[in-house]
């Protein structure tokens, strides 16, 4: 499958230069302008903290991209950079196949939790980001399902501080996946339903999420056979 195939213009990627033995691998940030032909995608200079990053000639770099199914990612080569008007642009040439990320499936837990999240924009810290509100409608160890009234373009990464009271309490970094609008089924005054992927969670925190999915149906499921004697 060739780029041309599966990226869109407009949707926002991460650039990763390879490791080298004296310096570890950066992601950076950047965006689709246009899929010129098969092997060959044109995107805007990346950026790092909010500062532009040359890639040089000839570097090859790996390009993630993300959808409702998981991580893709393939490898490139930067064959080229130009400017047009005030925009830095750069070339990059496919040179393997694209690949998808494997990851496990968890079990989704169908909830309610309140959630005041925050958009990371090319910097690292969100200590000046806006908070929006948002609804918490199903949680997994791989994700959750938010409702909010902010339209959240896919590719787009927030910050979600998680919150139950004696139960649950972390901050962890999603990406979105996916983006509708709320269906009348979902009973909710939100205009958006988003899905989100902890793409890069610590496992800690991931094992805690999970201890509280298994807590929460073993309350419930206790409930039930109280309900019924």
């Amino acid at each position: 499958m060739f780029a041309k195939d599966i990226m869109q213009i407009g949707e926002k990627i991460e650039i990763i230069v390879n490791n080298t033995p004296d310096k570890a691998s950066e992601v950076y940030y950047s965006m689709v302008q246009d899929v010129p032909a098969n092997e060959e995608i044109i995107v805007t200079e990346p950026m790092l903290k909010g500062k532009p990053i040359a890639l040089h000639l000839g570097s090859n770099v790996r390009v993630n991209f993300f959808r409702e199914r998981g991580q893709f990612y393939f490898f490139a080569e930067v064959v080229d950079r130009f400017k047009i008007d005030l925009i830095r642009l750069v070339r990059l040439k496919q040179t393997s196949q694209i690949f998808r990320l494997q990851r496990r499936n968890y079990y989704r837990l169908k909830t309610r939790i309140p959630l005041n999240f925050k958009i990371i924009k090319d910097k690292k810290t969100t200590d000046d980001a806006e908070i929006h509100k948002g609804l918490i409608i199903d949680i997994s160890g791989g994700g959750i399902g938010l409702l909010t009234d902010v339209e959240l373009e896919l590719g787009t990464r927030i910050e979600c501080p998680i919150f139950v009271q004696d139960m649950l309490d972390l901050t962890v970094e999603g990406i979105v996946v996916r983006t509708a609008k709320a269906s009348d089924s979902l009973k909710t005054e939100y205009k958006y339903h988003s899905g989100i992927l902890f793409d890069k969670i610590h496992e800690s925190k991931r094992r805690t999420i999970i201890q509280y999915i298994f807590e929460i149906q073993r309350r419930r499921i206790k409930k039930e056979k109280f309900r019924d004697l």
